[in-house]
């Protein structure tokens, strides 16, 4: 299009092509014809972007907020010693930089149901505790609620957190 294209409107269904083959990269073409109206309407779509996001970016930093706040309980709870790893990934969607994804979402709100559910249990489980001696030994607990016992000796159990 050469000349002819410059100050144009340029509509494009896919990515225009950008390697080399019988005939030049089309990305080449219309950058040679300095499309002027393409940078005008991406300015409009990022502001309209912006003002439609709000409440979504709003929802994605309570989200975000929640997973923080969930973590550091998750972390002093006695519910974890049944399940450790459950506040890793609470930490990537708190520390992240990017909008959760939708399965993070999912993983936020199931977790925060399996903390509800479970503080309502009562279940045996083995875990590594310290005996006496300060020694790690494999023994049978049972959990009620966010309260621990061995089940063999008649003693409550204090979490000790493991530093990652």
């Amino acid at each position: 299009a050469g000349d002819l294209a410059k100050g144009s409107t340029v509509y494009v269904t896919l990515e225009p092509c950008c390697f080399q083959g019988r005939t030049p990269p089309c990305v080449d073409a219309l950058l040679k014809a300095q499309v002027k109206n393409n940078e005008n309407e991406l300015a409009l779509l990022q502001t309209l972007l912006k003002e439609n996001s709000g409440d979504l970016t709003e929802l994605f930093t309570v989200a975000k907020q929640v997973a923080g706040d969930l973590k550091v309980n998750l972390d002093n709870s006695l519910i974890s010693a049944q399940f450790p790893q459950r506040s890793v990934l609470l930490n990537d969607i708190a520390n992240s930089k990017k909008v959760p994804t939708i399965d993070q979402l999912e993983a936020l709100w199931i977790t925060l149901q399996q903390e509800m559910t479970e503080s309502g249990k009562i279940v045996y489980f083995t875990t590594e505790v310290l005996n006496t001696a300060g020694a790690p030994q494999q023994s049978k607990v049972i959990r009620i609620g966010n309260l621990m016992r061995l089940q063999t000796v008649s003693i409550y159990v204090i979490y000790l957190k493991q530093e990652n």
